[in-house]
């Protein structure tokens, strides 16, 4: 009789790490994850070769055929991820710095003549105050032409309806005229040092690993390792917070398949 509850239901849990080279000796270092797979698929990617003779009859048959390469590919999807996944897709490393240069998009509605400065912790807070000489860009949309109208940076008050203020920590001062109209304005801050951040840098881990760990309808253990993993193309950037990142599995004698990956029962219960 069928026993479906000694067969594999799902993955529940990835460890990944990134491997470099520290003091010549490729060492791991693990890849932050803030939430469990939402997919995982291993292609195994055999091509076969077939050896052929023709028949007394005429037609060509198949006399043999055998494993010509196996190219496998690993793809793993998440409904979310942080910076140091984002950085693998890329085959780039997150890093935090401190000090460094970046921009502050806002937006805010031309109601008042001032606009009050963001506090500690908020974005923006950083911005220190513009002179006639920034390369802030603000601008509004004009109704009748549907173009946009770009705002000039002034040191003071606004002359005109056509100037703004941009003082510390991002407190705007608008000129009476602009803040009867009630239009949105856009604006783009350049040169604000952050005092931390997260960035995807230039440089590359030498190689990756995968130790995936999954569940039985039974609650027993199911393990998919693959510890020498390539990075491969394929996983795009969107609007979405989910990502998909591809790997190309590599040669690993030590695997249990022969094919690069193991892929081990445990009769243990999963534990959470």
């Amino acid at each position: 009789m069928a026993d479906p509850l000694a067969s594999f239901r799902t993955v529940t849990d990835l460890f990944l790490v990134k491997y470099d080279l520290v003091g010549g000796i490729l060492t791991p270092t693990p890849i932050g994850i803030p939430s469990a797979p939402s997919s995982a698929v291993l292609a195994p990617g055999f091509t076969t070769e077939d050896l052929t003779q023709t028949s007394c009859q005429g037609p060509t048959e198949v006399i043999l055929t055998y494993l010509a390469s196996t190219i496998p590919e690993l793809t793993i999807g998440f409904s979310s991820v942080g910076p140091e996944l984002e950085a693998a897709l890329l085959n780039r490393k997150a890093e935090a710095v401190t000090n460094e240069e970046g921009w502050v998009y806002f937006s805010a509605v031309a109601d008042d003549t001032t606009v009050a400065a963001r506090v500690d912790g908020d974005f923006g807070f950083s911005v220190t105050a513009q002179d006639a000489n920034s390369e802030a860009l603000v601008y509004y949309f004009n109704p009748d032409t549907k173009l946009s109208v770009p705002l000039t940076i002034a040191a003071g008050a606004p002359a005109g309806q056509d100037e703004i203020q941009i003082g510390a920590a991002l407190e705007l001062t608008l000129h009476a005229d602009l803040a009867a109209t009630g239009y949105q304005i856009y604006g783009w801050v350049p040169a604000v040092v952050f005092p931390n951040k997260t960035k995807i840098n230039n440089r590359s881990p030498l190689l990756y690993g995968a130790y995936m760990m999954g569940v039985c309808f039974d609650g027993t253990v199911r393990q998919l390792t693959a510890r020498r993993l390539g990075w491969f193309p394929g996983g795009d950037f969107t609007k979405e917070p989910s990502r998909e990142i591809k790997f190309r599995v590599l040669a690993d004698s030590n695997s249990s398949t022969g094919y690069g990956y193991s892929i081990e029962y445990i009769p243990e219960a999963a534990t959470c």
